[in-house]
């Protein structure tokens, strides 16, 4: 499965974690947060790959958090 990644689409924290739980197709339980994140996609029951488009405006968008937001797709995926 490959779960393509728009970052013009997060703009702003809400946003961004609500796009993230769309394209995850996460329940509706997510806490929209990125303890939350790490949680959901280090027990993601799918095998995935990950494609980010326009990564630039992540950081652009959100500063140090669009950061933390690809710190935490790398740690889940370690995992």
């Amino acid at each position: 499965m490959i779960v393509e990644l728009d970052c013009r689409m997060m703009t702003d924290r809400g946003t961004a974690h609500d796009y993230l739980a769309e394209k995850f197709e996460f329940p509706g339980y997510y806490g929209r947060n990125l303890d939350a994140l790490f949680d959901l996609l280090s027990t993601y029951e799918k095998d995935a790959q990950i494609v980010v488009n326009a990564p630039e405006l992540l950081e652009e968008n959100l500063g140090a958090y669009g950061k933390n937001i690809f710190k935490t797709l790398e740690e889940a995926a370690r995992e």
